[in-house]
Order: structure tokens, then sequence, then C-alpha cells
């Protein structure tokens, strides 16, 4: 990840930070949630997968807080993919909210 001088390379480092997070908690999600027959939870599933692999690519090669904004917005669209598992298999929601998780920025645009 590239460091920018300035307000803008400390906003990259956090949102970097809030990804790594984001991302290891969905990773977490995609190991350890079994679809198993129901075609809804196996879309999800893989939709969350797709997320992950975009995100963590993203990650990677992002040089400003837009970028990393947006490869934090994708791992939070596959913590919500991983929540429909979750209610369709009725497991126990993720008790951390994703909201919270957003900067403030974003949680305007996810309501």
């Amino acid at each position: 990840m590239a460091c920018l001088v300035g307000g803008s390379g400390k906003r990259l480092r956090a949102y970097g930070a809030e990804v790594e997070a984001l991302q290891s908690r969905l990773s977490a999600d995609l190991t350890t949630l079994d679809p198993g027959d129901d075609k809804l939870c196996s879309q999800a599933l893989a939709d969350a997968g797709e997320r992950a692999t975009a995100a963590g690519s993203l990650t990677g090669t992002a040089k400003t807080a837009t970028e990393m904004l947006v490869a934090l917005r994708i791992v939070v669209e596959g913590l919500h993919a991983t929540q429909i598992v979750r209610e369709g298999k009725a497991c126990h929601p993720d008790p951390t909210s994703l909201r919270s998780t957003l900067p403030v920025r974003c949680r305007s645009q996810h309501r």
C-alpha cells in the first residue's frame, strides 16, 4: 500500500486498517459458513467470495484514500452477503454491526 503525505496518507492508512480488519472477518465467514443445499445461501457465499477477492486486489494496489474507501465498501458488501447466509441458515447474526464499522462518509450511502 502506498503512503501519501499529509492527511490523505493518514486516511489511506486508516481505511487500510479498517479494510484489513473487515477482510479478516469476511475470510473467517467464508471458511466457516456452510450454505448446505440452499441455493440462495450458496449464491450469497459466492458473491461474498468475489467481494473478498476484489477487495484484496484493490487493497494491494490502492494509492489513494478514495481507492481504499472503495475497497472498504466492497468488503462491507461481502459481509452483508455472509449475513444473508447467517439469516438463511438461522445462525446467530454477527454481533458487530456493519453499519458501525463504516466511516461516516459511507454510512450515509448505505441506508
